[in-house]
């Protein structure tokens, strides 16, 4: 165990949180099987960049909690700002209905934001946003009369999200294959050299995309 660190106290033991994930907890991405003869490693804690499972190991957080935890774990300021929040309203979805949380953060975000953009669409995640974003073009474009446009372009090595829609468009066969047939209609073309788009940045090396601020055309080499 890493010295100075003191592990929550956890309700279960560690051989009874190894049985009871192996009993009971379905994980994503993952061959269960491979955990018959093996402990499943258990997060228990976690500072800043750091976690530490079950047993005191450390592990370097270099997903950041799946690209949700930039922030680092551990901060306390951010956990009293959720309680105090869960205490005044827990959750109430924006059917209709705004709430001062929803419209402060709306309004900070447009201020943030570049050009024009001055109105925020709020999801609970990454899959959840690409079915937005594909939905509000798609609902766009039939209420401007041309309901024909659904083609959608993404990377030929990319990844989207795990929901129907979303893994549709994602440019990764062997994480599809196991759920298709996918969404119908569904077209997409899949762009592995972007020639040149206005972008002030950096060529991306690897040979998939390169960006150039000359010119705001874009050329796609497709399948």
């Amino acid at each position: 165990m890493a010295r100075g660190v003191r592990l929550p106290v956890m309700a279960m033991t560690v051989d009874r949180l190894q049985k009871a994930a192996k009993s009971h907890l379905w994980m994503h991405f993952t061959r269960l099987a491979g955990y018959a003869e093996h402990d499943v490693p258990v997060i228990a804690k976690g500072e800043g960049p750091w976690v530490w499972d079950s047993k005191g190991k450390r592990y370097l957080d270099g997903l950041s909690g799946l690209y949700v935890v930039q922030v680092g774990h551990g901060r306390r300021d951010l956990a009293e700002a959720g309680a105090r929040q869960g205490a005044e309203l827990a959750y109430f979805p924006l059917w209709s209905y705004a709430h001062p949380a929803a419209i402060e953060l709306a309004e900070r975000l447009s201020a943030l934001a570049p050009g024009d953009i001055n109105r925020v669409f709020f999801t609970t995640g990454g899959s959840e946003a690409v079915e937005s974003a594909w939905k509000l073009a798609r609902q766009y474009f039939r209420a401007i009369g041309q309901p024909q446009r659904t083609k959608a372009i993404s990377r030929d090595i990319s990844y989207h999200g795990v929901t129907m829609g979303a893994l549709s468009i994602t440019g990764y066969e062997a994480i599809k294959a196991p759920f298709e047939p996918l969404v119908p209609p569904f077209s997409s073309s899949r762009c592995k050299t972007v020639e040149a788009v206005s972008c002030p940045r950096p060529a991306i090396s690897g040979g998939y995309a390169r960006f150039a601020t000359s010119t705001a055309s874009c050329s796609f080499r497709t399948k």
